[in-house]
């Protein structure tokens, strides 16, 4: 059996090494980029620049599908507390807008713009001080 020369080893163990470092600098998808339906390319430290300048939407891609996700997890989150509250000064509507489900709030909110999310969380936020005006001044319920 031929001895394996020390230089093969060392280019063997080298080449690993590397190999193992690009993986564990790749790391999973973030979320934006999962919901963006965008997976993660390897680049060299050489494509980078160009990549930057070429393709930007890629980015902003994938900072508008995170802003847009946390976005609507805020107004669900929202919506589910001020349909609590409601439902504590008696207030119990049939309507979407007054569910205490985290789910169905951002599922709606993943599906629409912007501006449908503000008028939403306006319309909730003008009867919710109506129904506080309500309570403290001991009317009972609005219709």
């Amino acid at each position: 059996m031929k001895p394996v020369p020390l230089k093969a080893i060392s280019i063997a163990a080298a080449a690993g090494l590397m190999l193992s470092s690009l993986q564990a600098q790749a790391g999973p998808p973030s979320r934006a980029e999962i919901l963006a339906g965008q997976e993660r390319v390897q680049h060299g430290y050489d494509s980078r620049h160009q990549q930057r300048h070429h393709q930007p939407s890629r980015h902003r891609g994938a900072d508008y599908a995170q802003h847009r996700y946390d976005n609507a997890r805020r107004y669900a989150a929202n919506a589910v507390r001020q349909a609590r509250e409601a439902h504590r000064l008696g207030y119990y509507p049939d309507h979407p807008r007054w569910s205490a489900d985290f789910q169905r709030h951002l599922e709606w909110a993943l599906g629409v713009d912007a501006w449908k999310l503000e008028r939403e969380a306006r319309k909730r936020a003008l009867k919710l001080r109506e129904l506080r005006r309500y309570a403290h001044h001991g009317y009972g319920v609005p219709h």
